[in-house]
């Protein structure tokens, strides 16, 4: 299963920190408009992906809630009759609830960067440390370069999904 490091926080200078991804080689952004259905899973977050101009993908996730760096593991599905899947989820598992966003994600080697907009919640970063073949105290040492080189700190760090934070503003 494939395996990541990501951190969430909360963006407060967006200028700021895509003034210092263009200073540290980041390519992007790409905009991309995401539309999440979550369903309910027995273990871990399940979610049809919609995105703009691109093929919608089915996404089964593990990840603790933490404030701080932490190791996700995930897998992905292409889906291509997008309404029959809804109607499939929706009947066999229920659906919990949507989150929309617009993300601008930046690259870097293989590293994730997104700023993401999200309706209802704010403005956010996220880093997605792809960790391929490293191990996961050298893809933590990544992540937490790129959150002093972004200047995050602890008080901006969120543990909960999108899904969670907008469920708990309910």
């Amino acid at each position: 299963m494939p395996k990541n490091i990501e951190i969430k926080a909360r963006l407060t200078d967006r200028s700021g920190v895509r003034s210092t991804l263009k200073f540290l080689g980041a390519t992007g952004p790409i905009i991309l408009r995401q539309r999440d259905t979550f369903y309910y899973s027995p273990r871990g977050r399940l979610k049809l992906r919609e995105c703009a101009g691109r093929s919608a993908e089915l996404i089964l996730y593990f990840r603790s809630d933490a404030r701080r760096a932490r190791s996700s593991e995930y897998v992905s599905l292409p889906v291509a009759d997008v309404k029959q899947t809804r109607r499939l989820l929706k009947t066999s598992h229920g659906e919990l609830g949507l989150v929309l966003k617009t993300r601008h994600l930046y690259l870097m080697n293989d590293v994730r960067i997104h700023l993401d907009d999200v309706r209802h919640l704010g403005h956010f970063l996220e880093i997605e440390v792809l960790m391929h073949n490293r191990t996961t105290a050298a893809g933590l040492k990544i992540a937490k370069q790129l959150m002093a080189d972004l200047d995050l700190q602890k008080a901006d760090l969120v543990a909960a999904a999108y899904f969670d934070l907008l469920n708990q503003k309910r």
